[in-house]
């Protein structure tokens, strides 16, 4: 490794160690009533960003939800409860975890550390004052990183919790360790193809009624016979407004 591009990793990777443990001695002093809800937040921004520099879109997402929930501290809506402050800790905890196993190249198991993912982000979603749809999970099979992304934002602001796959393999995976409520396939997918995925989905007879975007790069009759010939229930163009996703979404799960 070039030895200015490690220098730099190890600027970023002692701002994190910096900022978690502000972080961490934030949420300490809250245990006892003093509590500094702004420092809290700058740390947390921090942290968000440095992780955005270094492409670590997981931090990222992860880090803009407590964003949000601490968002609503701030304006009163919420208070920083007992519980919150144990799940902010715990959140502390793994986001180090997390960039340590990305800046040493830590052999942590990829499936343990996608399941706290999804932990964290239902406590967070859960923890919202709008929190009604959190109990129902999206998830959205896609190879483009942008779209499932798109998707994930638009979806988790509104309360849905969503899981991501890039290809058909681990989008049965997914189906099959979450009780998906509605799912977005996209056609050309890797390994499995998405018609092909979206066939091995029908047999099972948990999914037989499951609500499934298509989702595809051009409108055209093809894509009519395509999705009427695997049972989806709509298609979304992937160039969708953000007013056409929330539609969809209000529609099939509101």
């Amino acid at each position: 490794m070039d030895e200015r591009v490690k220098m730099d990793e190890n600027i970023f990777y002692d701002e994190f160690i910096n900022k978690l443990q502000i972080m961490e001695n934030i949420l300490i002093d809250a245990q006892v009533g003093i509590f500094d809800i702004d420092e809290l937040f700058r740390a947390v921004h921090t942290i968000k960003g440095t992780a955005d520099l270094l492409g670590m879109i997981e931090i990222v997402n992860i880090t803009h939800k407590a964003e949000d929930l601490l968002d609503e501290i701030r304006v009163g809506n919420l208070s920083m409860s007992a519980k919150l402050v144990k799940l902010f800790l715990e959140l502390k905890k793994f986001i180090a975890l997390m960039v340590d196993n990305i800046l040493n190249s830590s052999n942590e198991d990829e499936s343990m550390i996608n399941n706290l993912i999804q932990y964290f982000e239902k406590e967070l979603l859960s923890s919202m004052p709008n929190s009604k749809n959190v109990s129902k999970i999206i998830l959205v099979v896609d190879d483009s990183l942008v779209v499932r992304q798109r998707i994930k934002l638009i979806a988790n602001g509104v309360g849905y919790l969503v899981v991501t796959a890039n290809n058909g393999v681990d989008g049965i995976k997914q189906l099959k360790e979450n009780q998906v409520d509605l799912l977005f396939c996209d056609v050309t997918i890797k390994e499995i193809g998405g018609l092909e995925m979206l066939l091995e989905v029908k047999k099972d007879k948990k999914y037989a009624d499951l609500p499934i975007i298509m989702l595809v790069s051009n409108k055209n009759e093809d894509t009519k016979s395509i999705a009427k010939d695997v049972g989806a229930t709509a298609w979304l163009t992937k160039s969708f407004e953000q007013s056409r996703l929330l539609m969809v979404l209000d529609k099939i799960l509101g």
